[in-house]
Formats: C-alpha cells, sequence, structure tokens
C-alpha cells in the first residue's frame, strides 16, 4: 500500500536535526515535492524509478527493508535511509515478518540537497545510522 503524506507530516516522521543526518528542513517544506508512505506486509515489494528531475530520500520509520537502488543493495532499518538519485530504479522488499512502513521523500534534483544524507545503500559502502 503506497499513500501520499503531506509535507510537514513528512519532515516530522523524520529523525534529526544533526550535522549531515536527515531532518527535512521543516523551514523549507515546498522544497519537497511530494511524500509517500510505502507500508509493504512480509514478502511484498515496491518498485520504480526516480523521475529524471526528482531524487528520492527513502527512509526506513519501522520494519527492515530490503534495497536495490540501481546496482547496490542492502537491508535497512528503522531510521536508516537510502537515496535513489535522478533516473535511477530501485525497489524496496520488507525483508522480516512485521509491517514495513518506508517514508518516501522526493526532492529536487540537487545531488548536493542529497548528499548530506546518510546513506545505507552508499557506493562507500553501508553507512548505518549507529555508525555515525
Amino acid at each position: 500500500m503506497r499513500y501520499r503524506v503531506e509535507t510537514q507530516d513528512a519532515a516530522a516522521l523524520v529523525e534529526g536535526g544533526g550535522t549531515g543526518w536527515p531532518a527535512v528542513a521543516t523551514a523549507r517544506p515546498a522544497e519537497i515535492i511530494a511524500a509517500w508512505m510505502i507500508v509493504l506486509r512480509a514478502g511484498d515489494i515496491e518498485s520504480g524509478r526516480a523521475d529524471a528531475d526528482v531524487g528520492c530520500l527513502f527512509y526506513v520509520v519501522s520494519g527492515l527493508a530490503r534495497a536495490v537502488v540501481g546496482a547496490r543493495k542492502c537491508v535497512a532499518a528503522a531510521g536508516d535511509a537510502f537515496v535513489a538519485l535522478a533516473d535511477e530504479a530501485y525497489s524496496v522488499s520488507n525483508a522480516g515478518n512485521s509491517e514495513l512502513s518506508v517514508l518516501e521523500i522526493q526532492l529536487p534534483r540537487r545531488s548536493a540537497r542529497l548528499e548530506g544524507y546518510a546513506d545505507t545503500c552508499s557506493d562507500k559502502g553501508p553507512t548505518r545510522r549507529s555508525e555515525e
């Protein structure tokens, strides 16, 4: 199941405020193009492709996700985030037994806007929030 989330509600769901860790700027919610909550039961999968002018930040609210972004693969737990850059294919599946909730925040294509986010599926290897 996928449903739209108001931008101010999306910002409130993302933890942060610290240097380099999420927090979509609540002072500038207009920068968020759209926000969606993806809720998956065990074994369910959601896939898509970021638009050519949009970057997508995925934030795991609860559960355990298996993500494939381009050629990168990872497992992400609650509090982890991963990014699909413009025109990049992605899939998110529920890797656990309980319900998975993932917030997808679509941001204008500006790579600098996404650079500060910890990316569990980074090309440089996994970056878990607990390792920061």
